[in-house]
């Protein structure tokens, strides 16, 4: 696991830097498993932060080449679908084209974005960590990303057990039955909207785009 943490500048962090020297780092580990003999369309770069998936993988396709490893970016045409898997290539995925595949080893990208606080959060990063079938190899950006690595490093002290508070079943049920309705109301509404942008010619993966980024706003 890797946390890299932005210098600052006079209006904040400097965010290149920490995009260059986490993607230069995924670069290098990928140089050095295939030195130690592991096919590179065995290897899976998966972004978790959709918004910003399209740069990282510009980025990481160069610091790739300029390693001699070549690389096949599932998202690069959105007109097209390439192969998900091409002998000689790493792959480069968002976690909605990555579903139902798998890799020896993974890396998985930008977990800063991801919201613990959300069950989509915690299903997105349980998708994107289960594709592995050996090795992961999780990376993230400046303090946003502290949270994941914490509760990560305190489920692998806690291994082989899955240490939780059990909540009160009851206090569940009265909670459950006070936003039934409110949630019919929302799931309506987030279908509505999920109809509308199908209807403006959107493709699945640009709808969860369009939804990450709204999570990001609000």
């Amino acid at each position: 696991m890797v946390i890299v943490l932005a210098p600052l500048r006079k209006h904040g962090p400097d965010r290149n830097y920490t995009e260059d020297r986490t993607l230069s780092w995924i670069a290098t580990e990928v140089e050095r498993f295939i030195g130690a003999g592991l096919n590179p369309e065995d290897i899976l770069i998966i972004s978790l932060d959709d918004r910003h998936a399209k740069g990282y993988f510009r980025k990481i396709t160069t610091f790739l080449s300029e390693r001699g490893i070549a690389s096949n970016n599932v998202i690069a045409d959105p007109y097209n679908e390439p192969p998900f898997t091409i002998s000689n290539k790493v792959t480069l995925s968002t976690v909605y084209r990555a579903k139902g595949n798998e890799a020896a080893l993974i890396f998985a990208l930008g977990v800063e974005s991801v919201s613990l606080r959300t069950r989509d959060g915690r299903n997105k990063l349980f998708t994107a960590f289960t594709r592995t079938k050996a090795w992961l190899r999780v990376s993230g950006i400046s303090t946003g990303a502290k949270r994941v690595m914490k509760e990560l490093a305190e489920a692998g002290n806690n291994t082989p057990y899955i240490r939780f508070v059990m909540p009160d079943p009851a206090e569940i049920d009265t909670i459950q039955r006070g936003f039934s309705k409110k949630q019919q109301i929302a799931q309506a509404a987030r279908k509505k909207y999920l109809e509308s942008l199908r209807g403006a010619g959107f493709s699945e993966e640009e709808i969860e785009e369009e939804l990450n980024f709204n999570d990001v706003i609000e």
